[in-house]
């Protein structure tokens, strides 16, 4: 079952989120830590059934792409950024306190996280093809998608990605944290570059979308 793989799936990196910064913190007692692993966690637990029935093919995509994607080595330095990040914000803000971000700042950080979170979320919710690698995906008939936040942006996945990737380090209440995650966004930013010229170059359509929405990350902008 679709929803019970993935339901394991995101219940299992949950608990190596967990294991990676209260272990690095050594103690538990960190507020911040419990909100952000419930937001990266809660979100798609509660999502499972709405998209299963939305999307029956996204869930399975998602978790078993049928073929490998075309940017292994920006998959890798995005896992082991986002890994190095945790890592640091554990022994950061619970360990040795190197940095410092007030009450407000975190707060900020937090919902700007948020908002990254629910960005990729509209985009997942509106995209049957979102998948986890940088793949055509001529075995499920792909087709172009135009609308939600497609029609501002070209990836919205990626700049959903981008600003919780931004966000996560003094989230966490680590500056330090922050540095580990530019390999992720950087990851991110040459991912999304790859992924438009594949689909420019094999998927029908996507050319004439690309002419109406010029924007790859951010409107108006980039």
């Amino acid at each position: 079952d679709r929803v019970r793989r993935t339901l394991w799936a995101t219940s299992a990196l949950t608990l190596v989120q967990a294991a990676v910064l209260f272990g690095a913190a050594g103690r538990l007692d960190l507020p911040a830590f419990w909100i952000y692993l419930a937001l990266v966690t809660v979100p798609v637990l509660a999502s499972l059934p709405a998209l299963r029935r939305r999307s029956p093919g996204l869930l399975e995509e998602r978790a078993r792409p049928a073929a490998s994607g075309r940017d292994r080595v920006g998959e890798a330095v995005l896992g082991l950024g986002t890994a190095a990040t945790w890592l640091v914000a554990g022994l950061d803000a619970g360990r040795f306190a190197w940095t410092h971000v007030g009450a407000a700042g975190q707060v900020v950080a937090m919902i700007g996280a948020a908002l990254g979170v629910a960005w990729t979320g509209w985009a997942m919710w509106v995209n049957p093809f979102f998948s986890s690698v940088v793949r055509l995906q001529s075995d499920r008939a792909q087709t172009v998608i135009a609308t939600g936040p497609y029609a501002h942006v070209r990836h919205p996945g990626y700049t959903g990605g981008i600003v919780f990737s931004l966000c996560s380090g003094p989230a966490l209440g680590s500056w330090w944290a922050a540095l580990p995650m530019l390999a992720a966004i950087v990851a991110m930013i040459r991912r999304t570059a790859v992924e438009d010229a594949m689909l420019q170059d094999g998927l029908a359509g996507y050319r004439d979308y690309a002419r109406t929405v010029r924007f790859r990350l951010v409107p108006g902008l980039w």
